[in-house]
């Protein structure tokens, strides 16, 4: 609907274009292509733009989910195992011990032990089970509530080092996050087939010729989140410049490279 509203616009049909993007930002306000469309609606029609966020408030800032552990001596004994599991960090046990009392099936306490795990540096594990809740209560957008499940299926891991380095590089955090999701679904140690590695599955050859334009020399650890975040930022910085800040050739780029971007776009237009 994004890319509907910008051929729209070329086209000379501007209120279409406004609607469509109304239509993109409004059903689609976690997703990338939804978020663009509310910031381009923004700079086209700033009062729809405001009325489209008054009607997503309930999609940002919903109320926070009650686990009710006091509701047998069961759920409390389910609580207080979960929270000694978590003293000593032990996440695999805090999943078997929450898929074995079927959590999932109760929103509130599945908020509560993804609230934990995302605690414990485990937003992948969060994510995960935060997604199988929404599944089982049949809630497919977050304006059809469970806010908080929502926000902790899509966790923000790493916030500093992710905002610094797109501040720097003039990469839009989201887009960051985004990325992350897709490539490792935020693992840390995450390595595909081709050998990209880490929360961005950055390539080692990427990661060396960064390294030569950065004038560095250390040695590289793609499995360290924070020079993964650092790297990655750095080549969607250089891929923003190069392609005028079109989002989707960006990711093309990020994924085949940029040679063969413009190979492509070229055969395209030609």
């Amino acid at each position: 609907a994004h890319h509907l509203a910008r051929s729209y616009r070329r086209s000379g049909q501007g209120e279409l274009s406004r609607k469509t993007l109304i239509h993109a930002a409004y059903h689609h306000p976690l997703n990338w292509y939804g978020i663009l469309a509310l910031e381009e609606l923004r700079g086209l029609d700033p009062y729809s733009a405001l009325a489209t966020e008054h009607t997503l408030v309930p999609a940002y800032r919903g109320p926070l989910l009650d686990p009710q552990w006091d509701e047998t001596p069961q759920t409390r004994e389910l609580r207080d195992k979960l929270r000694a599991l978590a003293t000593y960090g032990l996440t695999e046990g805090i999943l078997q011990e929450s898929r074995a009392a079927g959590i999932e099936h109760h929103a509130g306490r599945t908020a509560w032990v993804a609230g934990v795990l995302t605690d414990l540096g485990a937003p992948r594990e969060a994510s995960k089970l935060a997604h199988s809740a929404l599944e089982t209560h049949g809630v497919h957008s977050p304006l059809d509530g469970l806010v908080e499940l929502w926000q902790l299926a899509y966790p923000r891991p790493f916030r500093e080092a992710v905002e610094r380095h797109g501040h720097k590089n003039q990469v839009d955090p989201r887009l960051t996050w985004a990325i992350m999701r897709i490539e490792s679904r935020y693992g840390t140690t995450a390595e595909s087939h081709a050998g990209a590695k880490g929360l961005l599955q950055v390539m080692p050859k990427t990661a060396q010729w960064l390294a030569m334009l950065r004038r560095e020399s250390g040695p590289l650890d793609l499995f360290d989140p924070l020079q993964n975040i650092e790297l990655a930022s750095d080549l969607l910085g250089r891929l923003h410049e190069k392609f005028a800040g079109d989002v989707p050739l960006m990711l093309v780029a990020y994924n085949a490279g940029s040679g063969r971007t413009r190979s492509w776009l070229r055969k395209v237009r030609a």
